[in-house]
């Protein structure tokens, strides 16, 4: 789940720091087959997933 600026892998129990001034996301992919299996990539090419 991501909320910008920060992003979790845990369902909320924790949150990273996502974005700063060189970093932001720039693509959201969702799992077809299951919404709550999401995978966003940043700029630097960090991989984020829900699980």
């Amino acid at each position: 789940m991501a909320h910008y600026p920060h992003i979790t892998r845990d369902g909320g129990r924790t949150w990273e720091l996502l974005m700063s001034e060189t970093t932001m996301g720039d693509e959201l992919a969702y799992d077809p087959h299951n919404p709550d299996h999401m995978i966003l990539v940043s700029e630097r090419t960090i991989l984020y997933e829900s699980w």
